[in-house]
């Protein structure tokens, strides 16, 4: 399970923890690693699974050779992650450290259905059909504070992205310079559309195009407080519900990369 690679991680006496799996494996060793008292072990990625979203975005290798290569010659650099505070279905208040995004609104329920129906029908088109079958609502209202700013008000929120890498899933993605140690997180909102715009949307997001949309709010922060209602995803798997907060952690993931990377 998870639950135990995460434990294997964070006990783990070693100077490297090879992980080998999807996204959600490499979410629950990055989260035990970082839980870790003391001097932290690097993470090394050997790719097993059907999105490589965070291989793609630090540049490992994918291929069998590549990834063991990079695990005999690679080198540790450190790199940014996110940490996310959410809550339980008790109530209760937990934290999480994301290396690719944190997903709210339809983001909880795409992913939910992607992973059931990614068995049957491939990666891509499992991901589409489960975004085309979240479209419909309902979208709840939330309220955002960007590094302390005033409040905004996103009203029929259909999906808020608060990412660490550009690659959301499965081919969505947006366009912007987010690099691996540049201290952000990006965020990117779409709200108050009706059912036939948002269906003329969905094309961007495989472009990359939709955060350069009119009216989809797209920006860098360091930290973001979001308050309403409804459930969140981080790294392409449930965890929990809002309301969240979400901070950059500079440079505090150290991952064994290619040397040329």
């Amino acid at each position: 399970s998870l639950d135990h690679v995460r434990e294997l991680a964070r006990t783990a006496e070693a100077e490297i923890v090879a992980v080998a799996g999807g996204d959600g494996t490499i979410h629950a060793a990055l989260n035990g690693i970082l839980a870790r008292e003391g001097e932290q072990a690097a993470l090394a990625v050997l790719y097993a699974g059907t999105s490589p979203d965070f291989c793609r975005f630090h540049g490992i290798p994918t291929d069998v050779p590549g990834a063991l290569r990079t695990l005999r010659e690679g080198v540790v650099r450190r790199r940014d992650v996110g940490r996310v505070r959410f809550h339980n279905a008790a109530g209760g208040e937990e934290t999480a450290w994301f290396g690719c995004s944190v997903n709210l609104g339809i983001g909880a329920v795409v992913a939910a259905r992607a992973n059931r129906w990614r068995r049957f029908l491939g990666d891509r088109l499992g991901t589409g059909a489960a975004v085309l079958s979240a479209l419909g609502g309902p979208h709840p209202d939330l309220r955002l504070v960007v590094d302390g700013e005033a409040p905004l008000d996103l009203p029929r929120c259909c999906h808020l992205c608060i990412a660490k890498s550009p690659w959301i899933a499965s081919g969505l993605n947006f366009a912007g310079d987010l690099t691996p140690e540049d201290g952000r997180l990006a965020i990117l909102a779409v709200y108050d559309r009706s059912l036939l715009g948002l269906l003329r949307l969905l094309p961007s997001f495989y472009s990359g195009r939709v955060s350069n949309r009119p009216g989809v709010l797209f920006r860098f922060a360091r930290s973001l407080a979001v308050a309403g209602a409804g459930a969140m995803e981080c790294d392409g798997d449930p965890r929990g519900f809002l309301p969240v907060r979400a901070e950059i952690q500079p440079g505090a993931l150290r991952l064994l990369v290619p040397e040329s990377t």
